[in-house]
């Protein structure tokens, strides 16, 4: 009951405020190590080495990945986390439209049309809007994140589990086979080649 009104107060307050204000920040050692290793580096936590390492990987637009990684985190925390009950799914769409505004800050900020983490971020955009129910548009960011990156597995992989969702064996298998002809030998691809042909 106390853990239900807390909630409802939550999305009271909130409701009212920019959706990347609620964002989950990770600030433990087990949060970051569900991230990418520049997270723990951008958010303070790495070495000058460190530093000089990620901005010379991520270039210019390293400045604006701290975004990614509340994304990232917040959408890995409410997919643990919730949703349980009626309150709870009702925080969890908040939590996911917090993950879209935080990409989408990025989407809009980054200069280089080619950077590299453009793959991810369409990714966990795709993502969030399944999650939400906003089919089209899940579909939308599936397809541009491995557009950018024809070799990102993770994508093809996410994107085939989406179709199953939906339903439509059909499309979750023909997406695998369209992802290996680019990663012939990855494992998680044929697992799930596998296993919608069984």
């Amino acid at each position: 009951m106390i853990k239900n009104k807390i909630l409802i107060f939550l999305l009271i307050a909130f409701s009212t405020m920019s959706f990347n204000v609620f964002s989950f920040f990770p600030e433990t050692n087990k949060d970051f190590s569900l991230l990418p290793a520049f997270c723990k580096v951008r958010a303070g936590r790495g070495t000058a080495v460190e530093v000089t390492l990620w901005k010379k990987r991520l270039g210019s637009d390293y400045i604006h990945i701290h975004h990614f990684c509340a994304g990232l985190h917040s959408y890995n925390y409410t997919t643990m986390n919730f949703p349980k009950n009626k309150d709870e799914k009702a925080f969890h769409r908040h939590a996911l439209r917090s993950v879209l505004g935080e990409v989408n800050y990025m989407e809009s900020h980054v200069k280089n049309k080619k950077f590299v983490m453009f793959p991810s971020i369409y990714l966990l955009k795709a993502k969030a809007h399944a999650d939400l129910g906003q089919r089209a548009k899940a579909l939308v960011y599936y397809n541009k994140s491995i557009t950018a990156n024809k070799k990102f597995t993770r994508a093809y992989l996410s994107l085939s589990r989406y179709y199953q969702k939906l339903g439509d064996k059909t499309k979750a298998l023909a997406i695998i086979e369209q992802g290996l002809q680019y990663k012939p030998s990855s494992k998680s691809l044929n697992r799930q080649r596998n296993h919608l042909t069984q």
